[in-house]
């Protein structure tokens, strides 16, 4: 104990420490508290509020260094006026394989530092910090092998030099959110491989987001879901106004795309210098072949992104086209409607009009009679 109102608990272990009921601090008097464990110490379902006064000292920090915890319920988060104003994990294991994550953390201001989760079965981290203009810190995070992600409520995510890995989530594996509608997003030196979820994107994020990613790096994280094999790319950022509702700053990532993937449609191509966005539509007079955009061949056009075979009475002469000319060329047929075939029919009919109008004509004109000359016809009846 450092003074009357800044007290460390030491807790000898090994062992796993239970509570029935909530522990709840007077925060009001206290301006730190904390928890320091070692090997093999855990704390399970041990609830931590503080006092419900709604007051907090000016920097009260509650921190949690070198121990597992299990199933916590940190913060009252039942009221916004009675949360932490900073709550620290050092070196902290986030669970086990035997328990589920299922944290809930509710201060101002959080911060994971040096800790790992690694071969868990279920449950997340929630992250709450009462729609206050706080932030999430994490950084130097292991997240390997665990089926589970986040759920964070603040203004402000900073993630640096951290890994997830082999992980998989039946959401999505950051949901990030914040009451004013904007938040703000820095990725820097984080490294994402082969990852699977079953929601549209790895990151769902509040609209009107500023999103900006360093140095990190991303690996054949794809979609999982069960209709689909081999699994999905996918955009890793989503917003739920959706794409252009984000502002994106990228610098210096790297993307490695080199497993078997392929796109939602197969109208798109992937793009293998950027997962990000792995997925993008071919260009003019473009089709996806394999997942691959390449120019349309001769006799072909492009079409929404499918290359196309010429319709019959047109052509093309040329690679890459949107169009097939039509045998006078003064048409072309881009739409698939077959509008060759009209002009030929049309050149057919306005033929078999004039053939008809000109046997019409023939056998109308007018006929050339004989005259007979009825007073000098001689009549030489016949016996």
């Amino acid at each position: 104990m450092t003074n009357n109102n800044n007290i460390s608990l030491c807790l000898s272990g090994p062992g796993t420490y239970n509570e029935t009921t909530p522990v709840e601090i007077d925060t009001s008097k206290l301006i730190g508290l904390h928890f320091n464990g070692g090997e093999n110490v855990s704390l399970s379902s041990m609830p931590i509020y503080p006092k419900p006064s709604g007051k907090i000292l000016p920097g009260f920090i509650l921190s949690f260094s070198q121990v597992t915890l299990n199933d916590q319920d940190i913060g009252n988060t039942n009221r916004t006026d009675a949360i932490f104003e900073k709550v620290i994990f050092n070196t902290v294991n986030i669970g086990n394989s035997d328990n589920p994550i299922n944290w809930f953390v509710m201060a101002k201001y959080i911060d994971l530092v040096n800790c790992r989760a690694d071969s868990i079965s279920s449950g997340n981290l929630y992250l709450n910090n009462g729609g206050l203009e706080g932030t999430v810190y994490i950084s130097d995070l292991i997240w390997e092998h665990v089926d589970g992600g986040f759920y964070i409520i603040t203004s402000s995510l900073m993630l640096m030099d951290s890994a997830f890995k082999n992980s998989t989530s039946d959401d999505n594996l950051f949901v990030v959110l914040n009451s004013s509608n904007s938040t703000s997003v820095s990725l820097r030196n984080v490294s994402f491989s082969y990852n699977g979820i079953n929601a549209p994107s790895f990151f769902n994020i509040t609209d009107n987001s500023n999103i900006t990613i360093l140095q990190s790096t991303f690996t054949c994280n794809i979609y999982l879901g069960k209709d689909y094999s081999p699994g999905l790319v996918i955009p890793f950022f989503s917003t739920p106004g959706g794409p252009g509702s984000e502002n994106i700053i990228l610098y210096a990532n790297n993307s490695v795309s080199r497993c078997s993937i392929q796109c939602p449609v197969p109208t798109l191509a992937i793009n293998p210098h950027y997962e990000l966005f792995p997925c993008v539509a071919c260009g003019v007079g473009n089709g996806s072949v394999n997942y691959a955009c390449k120019p349309c061949s001769y006799n072909t056009y492009s079409m929404a992104g499918v290359c196309e075979d010429c319709p019959s009475y047109s052509s093309q002469s040329l690679s890459g086209q949107n169009h097939c000319n039509c045998f006078s060329d003064s048409l072309v047929d881009d739409t698939n409607s077959e509008r060759c075939n009209n002009e030929v029919w049309g050149i057919i009919i306005s033929g078999l009009y004039l053939v008809v109008i000109g046997t019409i004509v023939f056998f109308k004109r007018p006929k050339k009679f004989e005259k007979f000359d009825h007073y000098h016809q001689i009549d030489n009846p016949q016996e």
